[in-house]
């Protein structure tokens, strides 16, 4: 997580904790709140709100914009050990997955002459796949109970 931007960070280990690919549908977000001091000019403080990551709330350093902010708020969630040791046991994306199990036209001439669909065939595998990956002490949202 450390090679990435902040941000970028944060986006990829929800991605891969939820297996949720559509970003809409993260289960994550930044709440921007703008603190005043007498003696400083006006700065911002994010938080970043985890529902599905043991409702964390991983609040940033004050920024002078809502964008270092969130990025605060970022870097705080990506040096947490315990965020750490969950990255550190994240199953791959499902889009490698879907790489790797890719039917070629062969297979899914074959498929289709057995009679099934190679769509819900590949569905099927890719979830096995991805599944397989829990007996190995890997950790998704649901395999901790967070979802």
């Amino acid at each position: 997580m450390r090679r990435l931007h902040p941000k970028q960070a944060v986006l990829e280990f929800f991605e891969r904790y939820t297996a949720i690919t559509d970003r809409k549908e993260l289960k994550y977000h930044f709440h921007d709140k703008t603190v005043a001091h007498p003696s400083r000019p006006r700065f911002f403080v994010a938080e970043l709100l985890c529902p599905v990551f043991y409702n964390g709330i991983f609040e940033g350093h004050p920024k002078r914009t809502e964008a270092q902010a969130e990025i605060s708020a970022a870097e705080v969630f990506t040096a947490d050990p315990h965020v750490v040791e969950a990255a550190g046991k994240l199953p791959p994306h499902l889009g490698k997955i879907r790489q790797r199990v890719a039917l070629n036209r062969q297979q899914k001439d074959a498929i289709l002459w057995a009679g099934l669909s190679p769509y819900e065939f590949s569905r099927r595998m890719i979830h096995q796949v991805y599944m397989g990956f829990q007996q190995f002490g890997c950790r998704t949202a649901i395999w901790d109970n967070n979802l």
